[in-house]
């Protein structure tokens, strides 16, 4: 193409030049073949990396697209684990919910149980504030499970008071001293801070603070048994005269300046013409001082020193006249001891007792006998000849020491008040007790008499003035052969029993049969499946009492007596529930469920004729003694509030929940405040 060129320069310069061109021109066109061939092999080369890059990238993709789908279905696969596991978590969480829920109602059903047990033991042992407290932990909270049954309403009467009613309430001290004037219509009242009140009795009200200072001293308070007089400690060292009739009043003894003298005891003679102060100095060097003092001209007609090493202990020391005013009786440190005022010697000397102290002392108004009590530890009462100080009679009744006795004005009554939460009346004649009052929930401390009015009078360590009746109120506890069930709606008989039946009841809602079989000196107790009768029964061989099946109420449940134990059994398994009811030392004779079927009812005799059962935790919560032996029939009545089991019959009451709700309400109502 060159020899054609136009331009002439770019043509072969001649035929040499265009020869020589010639010749090079297979050596051209292998260097060109060869470079093709090269250019070939590197498009080839360039095509496979192109090939392999685009294999490698999609392999990538591929495998990226794998990993996230592998990883996809593994973190799917972890949530479904999870989810599984969570779920089981919760399942498990909800189960130890329901367990933690059941065990937590067990433990409340036992507990309950338990303080049953336990408030019916601390009212054995008089001790109602006690028995209170461990009723009233069982009021359900909101939405808690009432667990509380007849024993509960049972026990929660017998812890009521058996009061008039308060007079007033001072929690923050406690009542130490109080008296009734003569006609029984006023009442004085001494505190431990020192305050000393008189309140109209008809009227319940406060009359007057007759010291409203608080001070660091006991208030005692005596009224003359003759007229409206009335002798108390205004202040520590000092007693002054109250004459209601003419509004009068006046110092009357002042003790030492020497020594912190504290009055312990007031005693009107009988006739009223005297009055009796037991004082104590503080000190061993003094000790204590009776001082006899005559009411008309404020005279100490004698004083008698007692050397004592208790001064201490506010309880102790009293002192009394004989009813002609010739004899003193006081007490020492552990004994009593009698002067005869006019000589002032010593008449006679008790032995000392085995106490920490005397803690008081009272003369029957005939002069005949002594009563006394001591402290911290006997809660007896000693009763001594007053002539000669000879030990009469220990009085037993009372579980606490006893802080005051008094005797009633014509002879026939000793009442007695002490840690034991009780007032006692006890018939002097016979020296046997004949009522017991309750009410107050801590120790009491002192007690009065009005016999014109027919009233008690006591304060206590709870800081309640209770006025009460000298009765109180009180709740006195003195076969055939063949059985065929009938189906009623296709009138086809069910199954057939050809045995002596002692009895036989329908339980599990209508689905089972039980009968108990007699059989020779023995019997057993049979399941019937009415739906399926061709299977054999379940049977259960013992020796039953014939009279002792009872079903609860909701059929679920069966009892039968069985070598005198209650046993319960399922009629809709026919199975027993062991164990057996333990808890009677004597065979049981008679059972019944309660109507609403979560008590059971067992009678024995003597000292545990009832026993009551929680038939959800088979706990023993009450036991009732009765009289006889052998008490053959239980039952309930159909409110639920009545217990009957006889012969000999004899029945205790519950008051129903809407009674206690009101008998509370009222009481709020009734108590007065100072």
């Amino acid at each position: 193409m060159r020899c054609f060129a136009a331009d002439p320069t770019e043509r072969f310069g001649s035929a040499a030049e265009l020869a020589k061109s010639l010749r090079a021109l297979p050596d051209r066109r292998t260097a060109l073949a060869a470079q093709q061939a090269e250019l070939a092999v590197r498009e080839r080369a360039a095509y496979k990396r192109g090939v392999m890059r685009t294999l490698g990238t999609a392999a990538g993709i591929v495998g990226l697209l794998l990993f996230l789908a592998i990883n996809n279905f593994v973190q799917a696969r972890k949530a479904a684990i999870s989810g599984a596991a969570a779920s089981r978590e919760g399942v498990r969480a909800d189960a130890q919910a329901r367990k933690a829920a059941e065990n937590e109602q067990n433990s409340r059903r036992l507990l309950y149980a338990s303080d049953m047990n336990l408030a019916q033991q601390s009212l054995k042992l008089n001790n109602l504030g006690k028995a209170r407290r461990l009723l009233d932990r069982h009021r359900p909270e909101p939405g808690q499970e009432d667990l509380r049954g007849w024993e509960w309403r049972y026990l929660w009467q017998l812890t009521r008071s058996s009061a008039l009613g308060t007079l007033t309430n001072r929690p923050t001290t406690r009542g130490w001293s109080v008296s009734f004037s003569p006609d029984g219509t006023r009442l004085a009242a001494g505190w431990l801070d020192g305050r000393v009140d008189l309140r109209d009795v008809p009227g319940r009200r406060l009359v007057r603070a007759l010291t409203d200072r608080e001070q660091h001293h006991q208030g005692h308070v005596a009224f003359s048994p003759v007229r409206n007089l009335l002798a108390a400690t205004s202040e520590p060292k000092v007693v002054t005269l109250y004459n209601l009739d003419s509004g009068q009043e006046s110092i009357f003894w002042r003790a030492s300046d020497r020594g912190d003298w504290r009055v312990r005891n007031l005693s009107f003679s009988q006739d009223g013409s005297k009055l009796v102060i037991y004082a104590r100095s503080g000190s061993d060097e003094l000790g204590d001082e009776v001082s006899v003092v005559n009411v008309s001209s404020s005279k100490i007609e004698s004083r008698h020193k007692i050397v004592s090493g208790y001064s201490l202990h506010g309880f102790l020391g009293a002192a009394q006249l004989s009813p002609d005013n010739r004899r003193l009786y006081m007490t020492r440190q552990y004994s009593i001891q009698c002067l005869d005022l006019a000589t002032g010697q010593k008449l006679w000397e008790t032995e000392p007792e085995q106490a920490f102290g005397m803690t008081s002392l009272a003369l029957s108004p005939d002069g005949r006998v002594l009563a006394s009590s001591s402290g911290y530890k006997d809660p007896t009462i000693c009763v001594s000849d007053a002539a000669t100080g000879q030990r009469l009679k220990r009085l037993e009744g009372h579980t606490g020491w006893v802080c005051k006795v008094v005797f009633s004005k014509d002879g026939r009554h000793l009442i007695s008040a002490a840690t034991d939460q009780t007032i006692r009346f006890g018939d002097a004649s016979t020296w046997t007790e004949k009522s017991v009052l309750r009410g107050h929930i801590n120790e009491i401390h002192t007690v009065a008499f009005a016999e014109s009015a027919q009233l008690v009078a006591s304060a206590a360590k709870d800081g309640n003035l209770t006025l009460w009746r000298e009765d109180g109120n009180y709740l006195s506890t003195e076969g055939q052969d063949t059985l065929r069930p009938w189906n009623v709606e296709t009138g086809q008989i069910v199954v057939s029993i050809y045995a002596k039946i002692g009895r036989a009841t329908i339980a599990a809602g209508g689905r089972v049969l039980v009968a108990l079989i007699e059989k020779g000196n023995n019997s057993e107790i049979e399941f019937y499946d009415l739906a399926h009768p061709g299977p054999a029964p379940s049977h259960f061989p013992g020796i039953l009492h014939l009279a002792s099946l009872t079903v609860s109420p909701d059929g679920e449940l069966v009892a039968a007596i069985d070598n005198g134990q209650v046993r319960l059994y399922d009629p809709a398994k026919g199975e027993s529930i062991e164990p057996p009811l333990h808890g009677h030392l004597n065979p049981v004779y008679g059972i019944a469920f309660s109507p609403d079927g979560r008590r059971l009812l067992s009678a024995s005799g003597s000292r545990e004729a009832v026993k009551l059962w929680d038939v959800g935790t088979r706990q023993e919560l009450l036991t009732l003694g009765g009289t006889g032996s052998m008490l053959w029939t239980a039952q309930w009545s159909a409110d639920g509030d009545l217990i009957l089991v006889g012969p000999p019959w004899q029945t205790w009451h519950a008051p129903s929940r809407e009674e206690i709700a009101a008998a509370e309400s009222n009481e709020k109502k009734e108590t007065k405040q100072p």
